[in-house]
């Protein structure tokens, strides 16, 4: 394993980044699957929307393979 020799603002600054990319690809779905992901992802909680889940979870997919972002958002 390699030792992180970022300074404390530079992890700081890239956690940041790597959070705004996450909600910006989140930001192509509607907003309940976007809570879904982030409850179920972040805080760890049992997924309750499935479907929403799936849906938000194929935004941050095409956001990592660098794919044109579509919407996937329901109604």
């Amino acid at each position: 394993m390699r030792v992180d020799e970022r300074s404390d603002e530079e992890k700081q600054r890239d956690a940041t980044a790597a959070r705004m990319r996450l909600e910006g690809w989140l930001g192509y779905t509607d907003k309940a699957a976007r809570s879904e992901a982030l409850s179920v992802v972040l805080d760890d909680m049992a997924p309750g929307d499935v479907e929403g889940l799936l849906s938000a979870l194929r935004c941050v997919s095409d956001g990592l393979r660098g794919r044109r972002m579509v919407w996937r958002g329901r109604g």
